[in-house]
C-alpha cells in the first residue's frame, strides 16, 4: 500500500474472518466448501436477556481494519465496500478505539467506559505459550492452522450524562 501526501500508513492492518453462514446456511452449500468449515465456527446461541437485532448480526465476512489513525482505518474498510459493490454489502459495522485492556506485561489495565478495569486476567503478548495454546487454532482443517477466532457481540452502555 503506497501512502499519499500527507497521509501515512498508521501501521494499518486488515484482518479478514469467515462466518459459520459463508460455508452454510439454512443447511445449503452455498459455495462448494461446506465441508470445510471448522466444526467449532458456530453461531453464538443467545444469552440470558438477550435482545439481538438480527440485522445488526452474523454475517459472511468480517473486515477488521486497525490503525493508529481512525482516518486511515475507515478509508481503508470504504475502499473495500467500494470495490466489492455488487458483489458484497455492508451488513453492520462497529467504530472501536484506543485500548481498553492489558496486553503486555508492561501495561496498567485501563479503566473502560463503565469505569471497570476489564481485562486484568488476559494473556500477554510475551506469554508465548499461552498465546500458542489459547488464541492459535492448532486443530481442524489445515487452512485454519494459525489463525484464531473472533467472538465480537455488542453491548449498549448506558452511561449517564
Amino acid at each position: 500500500m503506497t501512502s499519499r501526501p500527507g497521509i501515512s500508513r498508521s501501521h494499518l492492518t486488515v484482518t479478514f474472518g469467515f462466518g459459520p453462514a459463508l460455508f452454510e446456511r439454512g443447511g445449503e452449500d452455498r459455495f462448494g466448501f461446506a465441508s470445510r468449515r471448522p466444526a467449532a465456527l458456530q453461531e453464538i446461541p443467545d444469552l440470558p436477556g438477550d435482545n439481538l437485532d438480527p440485522g445488526l448480526s452474523g454475517g459472511d465476512l468480517c473486515v477488521q481494519a486497525c490503525a493508529d489513525d481512525p482516518q486511515v482505518a475507515f478509508h481503508a474498510v470504504r475502499n473495500l465496500a467500494r470495490i466489492g459493490r455488487g458483489t458484497a454489502v455492508i451488513r453492520w459495522s462497529q467504530l472501536g478505539f484506543g485500548r481498553t485492556s492489558s496486553t503486555s506485561s508492561a501495561q496498567k489495565t485501563p479503566r473502560n467506559l463503565m469505569g471497570f478495569k476489564d481485562g486484568t486476567n488476559n494473556i500477554h503478548a510475551e506469554d508465548q505459550e499461552a498465546i500458542d495454546r489459547y488464541v492459535w487454532v492448532r486443530e481442524g482443517p489445515d487452512w485454519m492452522h494459525g489463525g484464531t477466532y473472533l467472538v465480537a457481540r455488542r453491548i449498549r452502555m448506558l452511561i449517564e450524562i
